[in-house]
């Protein structure tokens, strides 16, 4: 995702363009992901959504997540989290609870 808030939190970081290839987690052939850890700059919805399938037997998922947006287009933490509690996971740990971005561990119900 194109950095946009993140350059105005840490100017000092650098993104260099790159190409890489994506594809759906759910179109590899993963029989089961016990644990997953998801941190892809601001790209937690497409990842999620695009292994839904393999998510339904996940037990449980530690991602990154911010309260301000760092990236173009990214879901905010309330976003994933409503997203996850409607996919049967219940909210374990948060880093990000007063903070504009921390981490997040989620459980199967």
């Amino acid at each position: 995702m194109k950095p946009t808030g993140h350059l105005k939190e840490l100017p000092w970081c650098e993104f260099d363009e790159v190409e890489v290839e994506i594809r759906v987690l759910d179109s590899i052939n993963i029989p089961r992901i016990d644990f997953a850890h998801i941190d892809v700059q601001g790209a937690e919805m497409a990842v999620l959504r695009g292994g839904r399938k393999i998510f339904q037997t996940t037990r449980a998922i530690w991602l990154e997540v911010a309260n301000i947006p760092l990236y173009e287009n990214q879901p905010l933490k309330k976003d994933i989290s409503q997203y996850l509690s409607l996919e049967g996971f219940r909210l374990a740990h948060d880093t990000a609870r007063h903070l504009k971005y921390g981490d997040m561990l989620w459980v199967r119900r």
